[in-house]
């Protein structure tokens, strides 16, 4: 059905102004219609256009519109408007907001981040409309959720952060909402490294009655692999036993870039049955990112004799600390646990109370 003629002809007004805007109304209800950006029908935002560009966009925009209602578009069944400007409901936003993340460039991980935080967004406020979503209820939802730890907050904020953020370069929202508030205090938690016979009784235990949590600690110990990500998504055509090396393409490292290893006796001997698998089996099936910890939580935490802050990921802590103790080199550690700066190498090497003077009495002169 042809609606335009139910409504006035598409105008651009205020072209010279700060923010221009495409304007029409119902000619039998007299509501009225702002159209400020493009980006509900397929273009892309306003902001960043030269004054030429932005006239041209605002009549390729009130052209579309007009064939847009030539079509059967009905605006009051997609946007809710007042006199000032066009607001959404977040449930409009949903494939819109994902469909716009699927064509970035960002790592697979933070698109996966990205879309989850947004469904977690759209299951409290999917029904409420872009403008009525303030940072007073945003603020009471994070305490009401995340108020047993200050770093999860702080995490969760950030990444809600970056969800309001796309939403207000899409046009879609005038300001981010997160921004007005503050994180809370983190207190860092030290992670506790295994003393050397501990985590020999620790894989002795593991190996008797969790050969998954064994193969982990195994691999974590061994090559530095992180749990959650790298080791999980470990697939069998990655184990070179011929070279003895194991080789991880860019898209399944944290840093992305591509990781070789050399693999240790220990590791081709408990991995032997690989033989066995096709090329693209994953190790530990294709199981999801908390499936390590919790697996942990269940088995170990609670019934195997732990110290405070020993985890899981203490594991590959233990590891920093033995090389560091071995070789006082903080570019091989570094280098094998994949960090992006010294720096950070020291940082989580203080963070495990790791004494680094790297000076003992045989390095000064003797007579």
């Amino acid at each position: 059905m042809n609606t335009l003629l139910l409504y006035t002809t598409p105008v651009v007004s205020s072209i010279n102004s700060k923010r221009p805007y495409v304007y029409f109304s119902n000619i039998l209800t007299k509501q009225k219609y702002r159209i400020y950006n493009g980006v509900p029908f397929g273009l892309r935002g306003v902001r960043g256009l030269m004054s030429e560009e932005k006239e041209l966009y605002y009549r390729n925009l009130c052209s579309v519109i007009t064939v847009k209602l030539s079509q059967g578009w009905e605006p009051s069944n997609e946007l809710i408007k007042d006199d000032a400007k066009p607001t959404y409901k977040l449930s409009y936003l949903k494939g819109k907001l994902i469909e716009h993340i699927d064509k970035t460039n960002y790592s697979l991980k933070h698109k996966r981040t990205l879309k989850w935080y947004w469904s977690q967004i759209l299951e409290v406020f999917g029904n409420r409309l872009t403008s009525d979503v303030n940072t007073t209820d945003l603020h009471s939802y994070l305490i009401k959720r995340y108020a047993s730890n200050n770093t999860t907050y702080n995490t969760v904020k950030r990444n809600y952060r970056c969800v309001f953020n796309l939403l207000v370069g899409l046009g879609y929202m005038d300001k981010n909402p997160i921004v007005g508030i503050k994180n809370k205090k983190a207190v860092a938690i030290i992670n506790v490294a295994f003393e050397d016979q501990e985590l020999r009784l620790l894989f002795d235990y593991l190996k008797e009655y969790d050969r998954i949590l064994y193969r982990v600690s195994l691999l974590m110990y061994t090559t530095f692999l992180r749990p959650h990500q790298e080791i999980r998504q470990l697939k069998v055509k990655f184990f070179q036993f011929h070279d003895k090396l194991l080789v991880i393409p860019p898209r399944f490292t944290k840093n992305g870039k591509q990781v070789t290893i050399p693999l240790q006796d220990a590791v081709i001997q408990e991995f032997s049955y690989f033989k066995e698998l096709q090329p693209d089996t994953y190790v530990f099936g294709k199981v999801n990112p908390d499936y390590f910890a919790t697996r942990w939580g269940k088995k170990i935490r609670g019934v195997y004799p732990l110290r405070p802050h020993q985890t899981l990921y203490s594991i590959r802590h233990t590891a920093a600390v033995s090389l560091y103790r071995k070789t006082k080199d903080i570019a091989l550690i570094q280098r094998l646990m994949n960090h992006s700066s010294i720096e950070v190498t020291m940082g989580y090497l203080r963070s495990l109370n790791c004494t680094m003077n790297g000076i003992t009495a045989d390095m000064y002169p003797t007579l």
